[in-house]
Parts: C-alpha cells; structure tokens; sequence
C-alpha cells in the first residue's frame, strides 16, 4: 500500500473507529524483527476499553463502508486479543 492509498484509508475509518472509543496506539512506522519475519506490510494497534466495544465497532456499518473503500487498495487483516488488566 502506498503511503496515499494508506491515508485515504486512515481518513475513512479512522472517525468510525475513533467515535467508537478507539486509542491508536501503533500506525504504521518502523517494524523490526525480533523473532521470525516481520510483516510484510504495516500495522495499526487499536485499544478499546474492552472486547465488546471493539467487535461492535468493527463490525458497524460505517466501519464496513470505509473497510470497502480500503479494500480496493490493499488486503487487510484484524484481530481483537483481549487485554491484562491495567
């Protein structure tokens, strides 16, 4: 993904995500391998103050449109891993 293929992503579910309580923590920027390959394309990190807020926000229409547009430029992967407690 280009870097403006990347931001017209971020400008269309970045609000969805964020009206929804999302905190990006991690957005792209330097990987390096500690054990194993790295991937091969960038990552988000997104915390939500808990599982359910995060599968609802993913999985709203307004996430979904945006994810549409996102996905004529490059394949993306999500997965929701619940948390320590802080």
């Amino acid at each position: 993904m280009r870097s403006s293929q990347l931001l017209i992503q971020r400008k269309a579910e970045a609000p969805h995500l964020l009206a929804a309580g999302a905190k990006f923590l991690v957005a792209g920027g330097k990987t390096a391998a500690i054990f194993g390959e790295p991937p091969k394309s960038r990552i988000a990190v997104v915390a939500f103050e808990n599982m359910d807020k995060a599968l609802a926000a993913y999985s709203s229409a307004a996430y979904k449109e945006a994810l549409a547009i996102g996905s004529k430029y490059a394949k993306f992967h999500a997965y929701a891993i619940e948390g320590l407690p802080q």
